[in-house]
């Protein structure tokens, strides 16, 4: 199995310091054990410096990371099956990219803490987040894995691979 990490919308001005440590603390994992690391950002904020440039960012133009970024072309040619995502939007950009992910045939590890949504109305940003880990976990695709898993989790994975596929249920 190849797998990456995909950090939708990382650079948002408003990420908590906790979720965007986690967010580096994934990246920095990634990138240590020599795998890769793709960041997509909404075109409203291509302005930003990457978190971290080595790859390059692309940019998406719809809600998931896939829309117009060319994000599957680069996943293809990396032979990339299995994407673990974070980021900002819990309720939009993430869900939506993690959906977009599994119906494009891809696996899905969703790091449960290294996303963030933001308040709407009375619902708080960590109700909001903790309900679309509640969702994604639910969610059923025949013949894909979606795992909802804490960051700390993955990066003992992402260090010890040869686990990943018992951890996941392969």
């Amino acid at each position: 199995m190849t797998w990456a990490l995909l950090v939708v919308d990382g650079q948002h001005a408003a990420i908590s310091q906790p979720v965007l440590g986690r967010i580096q603390q994934l990246e920095r994992a990634f990138r240590q054990t020599g795998e890769r690391v793709y960041q997509v950002e909404s075109m409203a904020v291509d302005q930003l410096a990457p978190l971290s440039p080595v790859g390059g960012t692309l940019y998406r133009c719809g809600t998931d990371a896939f829309s117009g970024s060319g994000l599957q072309r680069h996943l293809q040619d990396a032979g990339i099956s299995c994407l673990v995502i974070c980021g900002s939007g819990s309720d939009s950009a993430i869900d939506a990219s993690v959906r977009s992910a599994l119906y494009r045939g891809f696996d899905v590890i969703v790091a449960s803490d290294a996303h963030q949504a933001y308040p709407r109305g009375s619902l708080s940003a960590q109700a909001i987040a903790e309900h679309h880990n509640q969702l994604l976990a639910e969610l059923v695709i025949p013949g894909r894995v979606l795992e909802v898993l804490p960051s700390e989790e993955i990066i003992d994975i992402v260090r010890d691979e040869p686990v990943l596929a018992q951890a996941v249920g392969w």
